[in-house]
């Protein structure tokens, strides 16, 4: 089974204050090496890398197991970008739990903190502000885009690991899905996949195309080869839009679960035509938003106007193992 993994968010084992600094790999890993150099100055991108921001995090994890303890400080590193308004781009999962957080551009040498404006832990996304103006002095906002076209160009721009300049990898969009996030390891939402390569350090980073952002980079498939996937920019639109308010609200949960209807005599014992496509109700959550509308044993052929079909999952939940 093929597992889904946040983990371009490069990590070392690095305990605050202690001198011991190495990288921290997962060895069930594959790290896709081939396709990767560092950016020099071809153009456009020696604008577009104006507004492509690393990230450095300290953070420190609370065990679920044992509340009343925490976890070592540990150092490490992502990629986010601004897209107005001072505010910077990345994912959630670079900076939940963070004690501090730094942010630097190209060719800046200085570190400059920030503070979390947002976190969107359902959608793996979260906006960050700089305290300090200095950091935003001859810097570029990057625009959003519309989601790309199945076989389309595109390039991945990050801080990933190898080195510490800004790197972009190369490759098409390969599929168009939904899938659960990583981060959440419960809510899916619209995925893009690639075949350019996506490392540690590279999430929060954005994808190019046509000078405009298609996608955040955000997670891999732990088993074969060059599969990254993209947060879309349908996904991104829905988050700011949600914290124009000031604060972040989050997607509305069906709140049922669903069973394929390809069996037949299950169908049939439940008299539905063969012409008909949808799927069954298995089970209604309590309290949730379908409680009063729907019951066990319904038969949806749509939703708002948009057929079901056979097979489509409602709501997907964690059948598999996810690792962070």
């Amino acid at each position: 089974m093929t597992a889904i993994l946040s983990f371009s968010f490069r990590i070392w084992n690095k305990i605050f204050f202690k001198k011991a600094n190495r990288f921290f790999s997962l060895g069930f890993i594959l790290f896709i090496q081939s396709g990767i150099y560092a950016v020099e100055n071809p153009l456009p991108f020696d604008e577009l890398r104006k507004g492509v921001v690393q990230i450095r995090v300290y953070s420190q994890a609370v065990n679920p197991f044992t509340p009343w303890t925490t976890d070592a400080v540990r150092a490490g590193s992502g990629t986010g970008f601004l897209i107005g308004n001072k505010r910077i781009l990345t994912n959630a999962h670079v900076v939940s739990n963070a004690k501090f957080v730094q942010v630097q551009r190209y060719n800046q040498t200085e570190w400059y903190g920030v503070k979390i404006l947002h976190l969107a832990h359902d959608c793996d996304l979260a906006v960050l502000e700089a305290e300090n103006p200095e950091f935003y002095k001859d810097s570029r906002d990057l625009q959003l885009g519309e989601i790309p076209e199945l076989n389309s160009p595109l390039i991945v721009v990050g801080y990933p690991i190898g080195g510490n300049k800004v790197s972009v990898t190369r490759g098409i969009v390969s599929r168009k899905d939904q899938s659960v996030y990583s981060h959440s390891a419960v809510d899916s939402h619209l995925v893009l996949q690639v075949d350019a390569a996506i490392n540690p350090g590279n999430s929060g980073g954005p994808a190019i195309q046509d000078d405009k952002v298609v996608g955040v980079a955000f997670q891999v498939a732990t088993k074969g080869e060059n599969i990254g996937y993209l947060i879309p920019t349908n996904v991104i639109r829905h988050f700011l839009k949600d914290i124009e308010d000031g604060k972040y609200d989050g997607y509305v949960e069906l709140g049922v679960r669903t069973l394929n209807s390809f069996n037949v005599f299950l169908r049939k014992a439940k008299g539905i035509p063969d012409h008909l496509e949808g799927v069954f109700v298995s089970k209604v959550l309590k309290n949730g938003s379908a409680e009063n509308h729907l019951k066990e044993g319904d038969f949806l052929l749509e939703i708002d106007g948009q057929p079901i079909g056979k097979t489509e999952p409602l709501c997907r939940t964690r059948t598999q193992e996810w690792t962070l």
